[in-house]
């Protein structure tokens, strides 16, 4: 964290086939113990869309979402993931639950050390923004409502240059 903060973080690009990488993913949090008595499941995998990007940036980014959505569900609740390909030569991938963020945690959620689960937390909704954005080169943000749940999402570009 303290490299990606100072700017000396190296990126190491390569192709990620979007549907094998939430399939990477979703096994991943089935043995992590946010997701016990909870699901991951994958839709919209954008089966064949290929992105030129840091696949361990991006891995670290979507488990921190993924984790989160678990903490957050009720128990044998659901966390829907996935990858929508928009315009622009963008990609979309996403993480999705039932819960609502309350507006006053929405208003802090990206900021360094700040969590609502207890002391030593906080760091992960502020590496994602951190990483996604001035790394990946993406927006990281996040929708939520008390009848829609909650999305984080972060949207990239299909190809990032090791020089931007």
């Amino acid at each position: 964290m303290m490299m990606a903060e100072g700017g000396d973080l190296r990126l190491n690009l390569s192709d990620v086939q979007c549907s094998s990488f939430l399939n990477g993913i979703q096994n991943s949090m089935t043995v992590h113990n946010a997701g016990d008595g909870k699901k991951v499941v994958i839709e919209n995998p954008v089966s064949s869309k290929i992105i030129k990007t840091d696949p361990t940036i991006l891995t670290r980014i979507l488990i921190n979402m993924v984790k989160n959505a678990l903490e957050a569900c009720v128990p044998d609740g659901r966390v829907t993931i996935g990858a929508d390909g928009v315009h622009d030569n963008q990609v979309k991938f996403y993480v999705h639950n039932n819960a609502f963020i309350p507006r006053e945690t929405q208003l802090q959620i990206f900021q360094r050390s700040y969590s609502t689960k207890g002391k030593n937390r906080g760091l992960g909704t502020y590496s994602m923004k951190l990483l996604g954005e001035q790394y990946l080169k993406g927006t990281v943000s996040f929708e939520t409502s008390e009848a829609g749940g909650t999305t984080f999402f972060i949207l990239l570009p299909e190809s990032i240059d090791q020089n931007d």
